[in-house]
């Protein structure tokens, strides 16, 4: 197993080689997600060399209340979270499909403990995430599992698919998924607001700090630390100040060097505050999108992003990932990049380009990044505009329906081909009505002349 206490000094190090400390647990609240009543339209592909066999982590997952469909998305997260992660131990999730408290949360996890002082533990009285304890001292710490995780059953708008693909008013449960395993693994912190505005961060009845917290400040003060806790000071700096970054240096270099801001509304938003990256530096769509407290309709994130995993990487896990470059990295696009491993929506899938013979069978309009063969260049909008219309238009063949939208959309709708009753007359003519010298013209045997050569409808129609 890889060293999962890199960054960490020699002097905590040795600490924990020479002292042992009294082992401690405690709970902690789960962190949800809500929807967003918003369609995005966003998709973030999984990691683009997701293994298939050979997982470098172990997840076993227990499923109560889940159908067929509800537990292949789920297991589908799984196999993401699997290929991103390094441990030699395995990873339990209890997952329950059940009513949730606010009909707006879409699911919540945490881990199901908080562990201090276990033997291996890289410093004393500093709370890990059960998962990670457990992956630290490569031990088991009591019989519960490692995660406990809930997505709300009394909605009817979820979307079970595993492609990305959310249609509109639908939440993708892939991404709900993956979101809340990423809280389990110990994307949560120990900050709390009460109702008089008394903020404090820490477990316990010591407030001994998560690891996580360790790594938060508000500008560059350390959260943890810093101020009187608990006080109503921390409640002013936990909530609303707009100011609370991530200073891990794994995250910070996956930013581009900026610390990542962490999301603190005001009022204090329990389930959501202090655990998530701020929506407003990520919206939908970017590729560090999928930590963030709210998702929309049709979003989907099948990717923590660099930033998330530098920060798993902050607190201790070796994360399975070796570059950070970010491209296109879906291989049917025009511009794929094989060297990268975040996809950063920038896939290019060419242009429309539709067959010069209407009448041969079975040959639909393509996107391609190059003219093939018996094609020439559409007009893109007409053609898009086709497709959305007519889907038989690029599954089946582009016949004659197909071409007579493409003509009404470019030239006016009902309409027909007419060619000059003189040689060099004029050019070829798309009207409603024949105008003066023109005749009407067979209109498949018009349009693959027009196509093969636009100066018969540009300049005349010669001989």
């Amino acid at each position: 197993m890889k060293n999962l206490i890199t960054g960490l000094s020699l002097a905590v190090l040795c600490l924990v080689s020479t002292t042992i400390f009294s082992q401690d647990r405690v709970f902690a609240e789960p962190i949800e997600i809500k929807a967003k009543e918003t369609n995005a339209f966003t998709f973030v592909p999984p990691p683009a060399n997701m293994p298939v066999n050979g997982m470098a982590a172990n997840i076993n997952v227990t499923y109560t209340g889940f159908s067929a469909e509800a537990q292949t998305a789920f297991q589908y997260a799984v196999d993401i979270c699997e290929s991103l992660l390094n441990t030699s131990r395995t990873i339990t999730i209890n997952a329950t499909w059940s009513p949730a408290s606010n009909p707006g949360n879409l699911g919540s996890a945490g881990a199901s403990s908080y562990w201090r002082n276990f033997s291996g533990a890289p410093q004393a009285d500093t709370f890990w995430p059960q998962p990670l304890a457990e992956t630290l001292c490569d031990c088991d710490l009591g019989t519960d599992p490692d995660i406990n995780a809930n997505f709300n059953s009394d909605r009817s708008d979820w979307y079970f698919g595993t492609d990305g693909n959310t249609p509109a008013g639908e939440y993708d449960l892939v991404t709900v998924v993956l979101h809340e395993i990423v809280h389990g693994l110990g994307f949560a912190g120990g900050a709390t607001v009460n109702s008089s505005g008394i903020g404090s961060v820490g477990l316990g009845d010591e407030l001994d700090p998560i690891f996580y917290d360790l790594f938060v400040k508000n500008v560059n003060v350390g959260v943890y630390g810093g101020y009187t806790n608990p006080s109503e000071l921390m409640g002013d700096v936990l909530q609303g100040s707009g100011n609370l970054l991530w200073n891990g240096s794994n995250a910070v270099a996956e930013n581009g060097g900026v610390e990542p801001e962490l999301y603190d509304p005001n009022p204090w938003d329990a389930g959501s505050s202090y655990s998530h990256f701020d929506e407003s530096y990520y919206p939908a769509g970017d590729v560090n999108a999928l930590l963030t407290p709210f998702l929309s309709a049709a979003e989907a994130a099948h990717h923590p992003g660099p930033v998330s995993l530098g920060l798993l990487e902050d607190i201790g896990w070796s994360v399975n990932i070796n570059c950070d470059s970010v491209g296109c990295t879906d291989n049917s696009a025009c511009n794929y990049d094989s060297d990268a491993c975040f996809d950063d929506g920038s896939c290019d899938y060419g242009q429309w380009y539709i067959p010069l013979d209407v009448q041969a069978s079975f040959t639909p309009m393509v996107q391609a990044c190059s003219t093939p063969s018996g094609y020439t260049l559409a007009d893109q909008a007409c053609a898009q505009a086709v497709v959305d219309a007519d889907t038989f238009c690029i599954n089946v063949d582009w016949d004659n329906i197909c071409m007579e939208d493409y003509n009404d959309c470019l030239y006016g709708e009902g309409c027909d081909w007419y060619i000059p009753d003189v040689v060099s007359g004029g050019p070829a003519i798309w009207a409603c009505e024949a105008p003066e010298g023109y005749s009407i013209a067979d209109q498949p045997c018009a349009q693959e002349i027009i196509l093969a050569d636009d100066w018969c409808v540009v300049n005349t129609w010669d001989s």
